[in-house]
């Protein structure tokens, strides 16, 4: 069954998207009050190196990875 649940394979192509629906998410938090300010500028600049990283190969998925958003939610842990 997590052999068929993972899907990096054909969804990595959307990893630039995912991170943009993370930063528009961070925005609205903000907004909400729920970030501050140094809080939503540490998640962009965090977000943007990680989409630096994709763009450029040099962060890539591996097989623990189910899909693309646990793949980029791991490179931000990193």
């Amino acid at each position: 069954m997590a052999k068929l649940s993972k899907s990096t394979h054909f969804d990595w192509r959307l990893a630039q998207y995912d991170l943009a629906g993370s930063r528009a998410h961070a925005r609205v938090l903000h907004r909400a009050g729920l970030l501050d300010e140094a809080e939503l500028e540490g998640m962009l600049k965090a977000l943007d190196e990680l989409g630096r990283r994709v763009e450029s190969g040099e962060f890539t998925p591996v097989e623990s990875d189910e899909d693309v958003h646990s793949a980029l939610e791991r490179g931000l842990l990193e």
